[in-house]
């Protein structure tokens, strides 16, 4: 059997490119976008090539999530860190640290390590309604456990690192210095963890503690 002649093998193979890169013919990969608030729309072009963005079904996060690990460690007081799950999931930035006990006051994150380290679990929810001293009395008991040993360092995490762990470890420094604001602990804290930020709710009720605190001081 004779081979086509090579114009019309070209011809052919012309015809093959020019369809593969037909408008049509390329398949259409979704474009989602997702705004500054946490919104997420899906970018869809229509047939006369209008863009539209389409909102996606499903709760706002009411903030665009940041998925960069954030290994930055707070220092409340000697012996005493803060930081997110990315460290408290780092067993090599733990043993950096010389870290003993760990303080766990996420509502949803298992311990990574319970063999290699003493863990407490005290679940809260960075939730402006959570009652935050009712968890405390716990955590403050770990805490004073924890640093009452001469090589004990205690790292305290939430998932973020910036709400309720930094909170328990401001109601901590208020106790063991009863002239301390939430302000001026808050400062000291943020001078190695600049994002720590109590939610709202947090904050109030460490502005009652503080109110608390002075008068009995």
């Amino acid at each position: 059997m004779l081979a086509p002649p090579p114009i019309l093998v070209m011809a052919a193979f012309l015809k093959e490119i020019e369809s593969f890169s037909s408008k049509n013919s390329l398949k259409q990969v979704p474009t989602y976008i997702t705004t500054s608030d946490g919104k997420r729309f899906l970018e869809t072009r229509e047939a006369d090539g209008e863009i539209k963005l389409v909102q996606q079904e499903g709760k706002s996060l009411g903030f665009c999530p940041d998925l960069r690990p954030d290994k930055e460690i707070g220092v409340a007081l000697p012996r005493l860190f803060i930081a997110s799950q990315d460290v408290a999931y780092d067993k090599s930035a733990l043993s950096v640290l010389g870290v003993t006990h760990i303080l766990n006051v996420a509502a949803d994150l298992p311990n990574a390590f319970p063999s290699d380290y003493v863990y407490c679990s005290v679940p809260m929810y960075d939730d402006e309604d959570e009652v935050l001293m009712q968890h405390y009395s716990k955590c403050q008991d770990f805490i004073d456990e924890a640093l009452s040993k001469e090589d004990g360092r205690l790292l305290v995490h939430c998932r973020a690192g910036r709400s309720r762990s930094v909170s328990i470890a401001v109601a901590y420094m208020m106790h063991k210095d009863k002239s301390l604001t939430v302000e001026e602990a808050l400062g000291k804290i943020r001078e190695t963890r600049p994002n720590a930020d109590p939610n709202a709710g947090f904050f109030k009720q460490l502005k009652a503690l503080e109110i608390e605190l002075q008068g009995t001081a």
